[in-house]
């Protein structure tokens, strides 16, 4: 996950403070509960007081038929959270891949793992309303759909830049079947680019590393930046550090620096380069995967770009 320097603004983006704003929610409605003061009484006025007993009596009654259904939605939630959490587990511990750059073992579809905690947990701990609950399972059963996919697609040996059946069902799934989809698969690192739900192109990607993994969902263009500069917002020593890095092109699909973006300092894309390995062509950083973020080559992303429209192409990473 990057964080962005536009040259021209000389800001960073904000990453986002409320977890259901822009993007996630297109602004969270909570449920308000209103004024605790009847209104200002004219002295000449007289109000019956089986009104005001029957406007209070309302009110307590809307409260109480919120929480309820807050209550319910909150079960359902944890439910599908845990669902994820068990069969993301459960697929990931068997089946495996072993790093012999490394002498490593890791698991392969971590990415469904990491999304138990990160983002569901974080929002679940900030829901409050009946909206932002059922957001967060309208979230949850779209993971689950794309965790379904990811393992069906992972035995699919059609080669990467054909169509596969997998990429036809999950658009379909989200009405992408009509207009611009850009399909990434983490099982393959790769990325197919469609029109109408007929393939255009497709490329090899590295996506991100074990403990910075890119985000399964469904998402949209958000905005197409040239010349600027990536930093970790962190120090040098702390995990996830790397110094500020120019970017020629990169365009922002998740309002909490995730990009598609440019990677000058590699030369190989695609299976297993997620892990540990030795990119002769490329710089140190090549050696391992992205901080989150979809890494493409120059010419490639160059593509993308010129292809891609903001608010109005689809992404779809499972």
């Amino acid at each position: 996950m990057l964080k962005l320097i536009q040259q021209s603004q000389k800001s960073r983006v904000q990453r986002l403070t409320l977890p259901f704003a822009g993007l996630l929610l297109g602004g969270a409605l909570l449920l308000g509960v209103g004024s605790n003061s009847i209104g200002t009484v004219s002295a000449h006025t007289a109000v019956p007081h089986t009104t005001a007993a029957h406007a209070l009596s309302s009110s307590m009654l809307s409260k109480q038929r919120a929480a309820s259904q807050i209550a319910t939605l909150k079960t359902e939630a944890l439910s599908l959270q845990q669902q994820l959490e068990q069969e993301a587990t459960t697929w990931s511990n068997q089946h495996t891949y072993f790093d012999s750059y490394d002498g490593k073992t890791y698991n392969l579809g971590y990415e469904y793992q990491a999304l138990a905690n990160y983002p569901t947990q974080y929002l679940l701990d900030s829901a409050q309303s009946v909206a932002d609950y059922q957001y967060i399972i309208g979230q949850l059963q779209g993971w689950l759909a794309n965790f379904t996919a990811y393992t069906s697609n992972f035995n699919d040996t059609t080669p990467y830049n054909q169509v596969h059946a997998t990429d036809m069902q999950i658009m379909q799934q989200n009405s992408a079947t009509t207009g611009q989809a850009v399909v990434i698969s983490l099982a393959e690192q790769a990325m197919r680019v469609y029109q109408d739900g007929q393939l255009v192109n497709a490329f090899q990607v590295v996506t991100g590393k074990p403990d910075h993994p890119s985000l399964p969902g469904n998402w949209q263009i958000e905005s197409k930046v040239t010349n600027t500069t990536f930093t970790s917002g962190k120090q040098p020593g702390q995990d996830g550090y790397y110094p500020p890095t120019p970017i020629a092109i990169a365009m922002q699909y998740h309002s909490d620096g995730y990009f598609i973006h440019q990677s000058w300092w590699r030369s190989q894309y695609g299976p297993n380069k997620q892990f540990p390995h030795m990119d002769p062509g490329g710089t140190l950083f090549a050696n391992d995967g992205s901080h989150g973020c979809i890494n493409m080559s120059t010419a490639d992303v160059t593509w993308l770009y010129t292809f891609a429209q903001v608010h109005t192409t689809k992404i779809i990473i499972y």
